[in-house]
């Protein structure tokens, strides 16, 4: 290790000795939980250095289940000279490792953004299983380890909490200084959102600033006419398309795009990445734009994270993200990560924190057959498109007037109401496998058959009128082919006639786990 720097603090320091206790006294699985941007990394590092003298280098790994070139490259030179390169695995590589009919000792595993991949048979879970944990060092590393916390004492696992060192810019603090606002949902607002990026744009140059913006889509096709739209006003804007600007380089930095400061006001847009864990520069930055509804982990993870950490709020990039999800998240670390505080809707969790009492009135299916002509022709527009849904306005309109009764209230869903989780829109066709078409399609048809309410898709924590999700079948061989299913919520208690009441209290002092999860010891998690 000739030349190589520790480079940590005394924070960092302190939560590594933590763990150390641990392993010495027995436990070898502990979690590390801590703020975005915090210090995890430079703690994980000073774990592994310290297990040297006893665990030699090449017996300690670091994995992630994410498939990240970006971040796969920034761990290998945060690790340089500490950790063999072949020895730090994300998605791929820890593929081909499980692939092979034996695995080299393995005497420290450091699990990188642990909430990912956390499913059983993930290539995380499949690389553990083939390890003795029982000899084992085990360090979980997360800021959003949700249900692993809630997991942890089934599990044996102990936790560590770190606590940010000076200087050190927070969920607490973009709260305080009022430069965290709601995001526009592009795919329904885009007039809206145009608004927002003129008027940002027009302030950060009045103010003789050249700034980066970085904007994510719904979907990498986008940026096209935002583009078009933005181009025809009176501002001087560069754009930068991440995904076609990408190409074949795969070893690129995302900060090369802001690593100096532009001439010109550019945005930047984006679909995946920059998420979990990627450090990005913002002293150029001028604001950033996220997802409108997502949930209160994945909001924690994306641009409101990436903008977080040590000597960032002088930068003063505002933030345009789900409000109601980075609140709860808020919460969540205001009260110690408290287990009766885990934000609903995180990943791999049953119930949780809602903030504020919620009852939910769910209701029957509403069934709409399309004519042969809208089916035949939306079938072909979700071959053409696969699982995006450019069309979805002008689909959402057809079934309204397709529609024999209830058009009122359907008007009422689709304009006023959120769809639910990834655009609140499937479409099911032979290509689906027959358990996902049976459990999306099957099961709530056969309640809309029966008059019985459903409503159990995914939504984010927010104060909305309701919300909807759209079901439709163009499987060629269905008796019910060219049907949609409307299924919709509302909270409190609007039409309570027809509605059954399902209710999810303030403060959930035990979370369950979802049968899924490598955390969940049994089925039986689900009723702790």
């Amino acid at each position: 290790m000739a030349g190589f720097a520790l480079n940590v603090w005394p924070n960092q320091i302190r939560a590594g000795e933590a763990i150390l206790e641990y392993f010495r006294a027995g436990i070898t699985h502990v979690i590390l939980v801590a703020q975005m941007q915090s210090g995890k990394t430079g703690t994980a590092k000073y774990v592994a250095h310290a297990l040297l003298p006893q665990v030699p280098a090449a017996e300690i790994f670091f994995i992630c289940g994410m498939n990240d070139n970006d971040l796969l490259n920034q761990a290998r030179q945060e690790f340089a000279g500490l950790l063999p390169a072949e020895n730090i695995l994300f998605s791929k590589q820890l593929q081909k490792h499980n692939a092979a009919d034996a695995l080299p000792r393995v005497r420290c595993v450091i699990i990188d953004e642990s909430h990912y991949a956390s499913n059983t048979d993930s290539h995380v879970d499949q690389f553990l299983k083939r390890i003795d944990d029982r000899q084992t060092f085990i360090l979980s590393v997360s800021a959003t380890p949700m249900a692993e916390l809630a997991a942890a004492g089934a599990q044996g696992a102990a936790t560590v909490t770190l606590e940010p060192g000076p200087g050190y810019y927070g969920l607490r603090d973009i709260f305080a200084n009022g430069s965290l606002s709601d995001s526009v949902d592009l795919t329904h607002f885009q007039d809206q959102f145009l608004d927002l990026v003129v008027e940002q744009c027009a302030e950060q140059q009045a103010e003789g600033r050249r700034c980066y913006n970085i904007v994510r889509l719904p979907n990498q096709y986008y940026y096209k006419d935002l583009e078009d739209e933005l181009g025809a006003l009176d501002l001087d804007l560069a754009f930068i398309n991440h995904h076609s600007a990408l190409e074949n380089d795969t070893e690129a930095d995302f900060n090369r795009y802001v690593d100096q400061a532009p001439t010109r006001t550019t945005i930047i847009w984006i679909y995946g990445g920059l998420r979990a864990g990627k450090q990005l520069r913002t002293d150029h930055l001028g604001f950033v734009h996220d997802t409108a509804r997502s949930n209160p982990d994945t909001i924690a993870q994306s641009l409101l994270g990436r903008i977080l950490g040590y000597g960032k709020e002088r930068h003063g990039v505002r933030c345009y993200t789900d409000r109601a999800a980075a609140t709860l998240m808020l919460n969540w670390v205001q009260t110690g990560f408290s287990q009766g505080h885990i934000p609903a809707g995180s990943r791999g969790i049953v119930r949780g924190y809602t903030g504020t009492p919620q009852t939910w009135m769910l209701h029957p299916p509403i069934a709409v057959p399309l004519d042969a002509r809208l089916t035949a022709y939306y079938r072909d527009l979700k071959m053409k498109h696969g699982n995006r849904y450019p069309f979805r306005e002008e689909l959402l309109t057809d079934i309204q007037l397709s529609a024999t009764g209830d058009r009122a209230l359907l008007e009422r869903i689709f304009s006023t109401y959120a769809p639910g989780k990834c655009g609140g829109i499937m479409i099911l066709t032979e290509a689906n496998v027959a358990r996902s078409y049976r459990e999306n399609w099957g099961l709530n048809y056969a309640r809309a058959v029966k008059g019985e309410p459903v409503g159990t898709f995914l939504t984010a924590a927010g104060a909305y009128p309701g919300h909807y999700y759209v079901y439709l079948d163009f499987h060629r061989h269905s008796s019910t082919y060219g049907t949609a299913l409307v299924i919709y919520k509302e909270p409190g208690e609007t039409r309570a006639e027809i509605g059954v009441k399902v209710g999810v209290g303030v403060g959930v002092e035990h979370v369950g786990v979802v049968p899924k999860s490598r955390y969940c010891p049994v089925a039986a998690a689900l009723t702790v």
